[in-house]
């Protein structure tokens, strides 16, 4: 009751201190013509274009309106409340009252919207509990990744060269925009427009490579899987469940030779993901099992390889995967492990492997290389291995 009462008072003194301001701003452009470019007029407030949706109008006001215009901002934020958009109402608002704290109109605005988000919550029933198993096996979830894990990888493993699907949470993209405003290439006022006018990818590494958009990398949702985890997905991990992931060997709960795999017929990402990253954090004395500097020398390789052809043999008898260097399995694996980034991105995750196989690479893996073994080149040291074409 005491909130209904609040939000009714409040909007009533809203309106009312608005009626004069608007009669004014009315009188005012019938007699100095057309408002300046992003300016709201009245006739405005109700009007967006048919084909143009809130997002992209909102967006294109946002980006024409100088960033210490205080009616401007909150022309804005009567705009998105009037159209029920009450998170962007609310970041307007804001924006008001950091130029001008004594603005009262914005607080009372920002009253109200804050009660009726509060309302919105109240109604929204609580998320349901998230499932023991992964759906359809009998794999603990606590054993796997999380979905913001997923993310993560994925923004870290991203390349240029990429078809995949990104979403820019809460605008990220026009906001990496606003704060770089007037700075670097976005000294050039076309710079802005011809940004935004870029692939979501070529945004996306734009803002992965700009220290002032830090805060913002976790924003930059990538929705589908990039190359690397297609053709791992595809692929390289069906040829390692068939031949390396039984339960009596590294599909056991024991995981031998201290490296857990989790075999299932399901390919959810969080599976495929987990598999991934065991693979990429195993290490022993004999090496890595993914080795991104000398892949050649990976023991995804060379322990699949017959003992008298391997740098390094499997440390017990094994059936071998691949006949010889030559074999065409071998060459698609090893062309894979050069498909993925060098050197080893940063991946920041929460994820904690299970048993013995836990290591520091998802803080920062990437180190200086060992010198190369004889006759091998290391691999570029300056960002994504040689693009190999996969068969």
């Amino acid at each position: 009751m005491t909130r209904a009462i609040l939000s009714a008072v409040a909007a009533s003194i809203l309106v009312l201190a608005a009626l004069p301001a608007r009669a004014q701003m009315s009188e005012a452009v019938r007699q100095s013509g057309p408002a300046p470019v992003g300016a709201v007029t009245p006739d405005q407030v109700a009007a967006t274009g048919d084909h143009t949706s809130f997002e992209q109008e909102y967006a294109r006001r946002l980006l024409d309106l100088p960033g210490d215009d205080v009616q401007g901002h909150y022309d804005l934020a009567l705009w998105c409340r009037q159209r029920k958009q009450l998170a962007q109402a609310r970041e307007e608002l804001l924006k008001v009252l950091r130029l001008q704290p004594e603005h009262a109109n914005a607080r009372l605005m920002l009253q109200l919207v804050d009660t009726q988000l509060a309302d919105r919550s109240d109604r929204h029933p609580p998320e349901a509990p998230r499932p023991r198993v992964l759906p359809g096996t009998k794999i603990p979830l606590d054993l796997l990744v999380s979905e913001d894990d997923v993310f993560r990888i994925r923004l870290a493993e991203l390349r240029s060269s990429d078809r995949v699907a990104i979403a820019f949470r809460g605008r990220a993209d026009y906001r990496f925009v606003e704060r770089m405003r007037g700075t670097g290439l976005f000294a050039d006022s076309g710079y802005e427009r011809a940004f935004l006018a870029k692939p979501p990818v070529a945004r996306a590494i734009e803002m992965l490579t700009t220290s002032e958009a830090e805060d913002l990398r976790g924003d930059i949702l990538i929705r589908t899987n990039p190359r690397f985890m297609t053709t791992f997905k595809t692929r390289i991990w069906p040829m390692i469940a068939r031949n390396c992931a039984s339960a009596e060997c590294h599909g056991s709960p024991e995981g031998a030779g201290r490296l857990r795999l989790f075999n299932a017929r399901s390919r959810a990402d969080e599976l495929c993901f987990t598999n991934f990253l065991l693979l990429d954090a195993f290490e022993s004395g004999r090496g890595r099992m993914i080795n991104r500097d000398y892949p050649a020398r990976s023991l995804l390789l060379q322990f699949a390889l017959p003992p008298d052809k391997a740098l390094v043999a499997h440390p017990v008898p094994i059936r071998p995967l691949f006949r010889s260097a030559d074999d065409r399995q071998y060459k698609l694996v090893d062309e894979w492990i050069r498909t993925l980034l060098h050197p080893h991105p940063q991946y920041t995750i929460d994820y904690r492997l299970p048993g013995n196989s836990q290591r520091s690479l998802f803080a920062e893996q990437a180190a200086t290389p060992a010198d190369a073994p004889a006759g091998e080149a290391a691999a570029p040291p300056d960002g994504a291995q040689p693009e190999a074409a996969l068969p």
